[in-house]
């Protein structure tokens, strides 16, 4: 039985913003689809056993990339057990946890077409998600208590986008959904993944190269998954 008490935080703080700058990476994750289709990198969760499990990741997005289908990283335990979070073109931060919440924030926090830090920590009572302007101060945006479906680590990290409720409509497992009707084609940037257990970082990726992932992607969606350099993703939606 899926328990029905669930506590939801949006805490708005009074922001300051910094320019962005480029990003320590060596390349960048460029991920082109249509808006409500699912296109995605995974790969298992590291084989290192904690109490607390945190990742993050830095997302830029640009116009028709998706709201319900956002970019995002996920923790993926299974088909009924998923946590995401992620940034929407009109710049709410996009909160996706199966069975319990699957919506926005009231209204934006960021600055539009811009770096956003985004983050998930599973304690042993809690699953909590965080976003902040790229390198300021974390914000919760949501959490919840950590039910049944969700004990243990993780079974795989997902980047990018993707949606799934495990009903007639959408009913793939891995987030592998897409919508019937034909959507605009929109672009997205991630990097920096940061993957920590018990505080110890145990997985780091600045997409030198995409070998040790797999990828999902909608045949029909449009889509085209691949690396450009720091500069491309910096100077993305300058005109915007």
């Amino acid at each position: 039985m899926r328990p029905a008490v669930v506590v939801a935080v949006i805490i708005l703080f009074t922001l300051v913003f910094a320019p962005a700058s480029g990003l320590a990476a060596d390349q960048v994750l460029e991920i082109t689809a249509a808006a409500n289709s699912y296109a995605h990198l995974y790969k298992p969760f590291p084989d290192v056993p904690g109490s607390v499990v945190t990742a993050e990741l830095s997302i830029k997005v640009g116009d028709n990339s998706g709201s319900s289908w956002a970019p995002s990283l996920w923790f993926y335990w299974g088909p009924e057990a998923f946590v995401g979070i992620g940034q929407q073109p009109d710049m709410r931060i996009r909160v996706n946890q199966f069975g319990l919440i699957a919506g926005a924030t009231a209204q934006p926090l960021f600055r539009a077409y811009d770096w956003t830090d985004v983050q998930i920590v599973v304690t042993p009572q809690l699953i909590q998600v965080m976003s902040r302007p790229q390198g300021g101060d974390w914000i919760l945006i949501y959490q919840s208590a950590r039910t049944e479906g969700f004990v243990g680590m993780p079974k795989e990290i997902i980047i990018g986008k993707g949606f799934s409720n495990n009903t007639e409509v959408y009913p793939n497992p891995h987030l592998d959904n897409s919508t019937a009707a034909v959507a605009p084609t929109g672009v997205s940037y991630v990097d920096n993944l940061i993957v920590t257990v018990d505080g110890k970082t145990v997985l780091t990726e600045n997409f030198a190269s995409l070998e040790g992932w797999g990828i999902h992607q909608d045949p029909d969606g449009n889509v085209e998954i691949r690396l450009v350099t720091p500069e491309e993703a910096d100077a993305a939606f300058k005109e915007l």
